[in-house]
């Protein structure tokens, strides 16, 4: 991935994106987390978004990175789990 989009090669980066994601989503599969591996995507991205401020901006430290606002959640993909 890195070296297709070092080159700015859009058609290899694709590539090698849907790559990884096939990689990802098939271990998902053989681990038996297939019926909530969507679901826990879902949550991740929720709270992802919730590191947002209350106009839908990111919030950017001084390192550059996004911070959390006071509204973050952290995500809990244990609630997606049954016995």
């Amino acid at each position: 991935v890195l070296v297709a989009m070092s080159e700015g090669d859009v058609v290899a980066t694709l590539h090698e994106l849907a790559d990884l994601r096939y990689v990802v989503d098939g271990t998902a599969l053989a681990c038996g987390l297939g019926g909530v591996y969507e679901d826990a995507i879902v949550e991740i991205h929720r709270a992802n978004m919730s590191k947002l401020d209350e106009n839908g901006k990111p919030i950017i430290g001084a390192s550059g990175r996004v911070e959390k606002s006071d509204r973050f959640v952290k995500a809990d993909v244990s609630k997606l789990l049954t016995t």
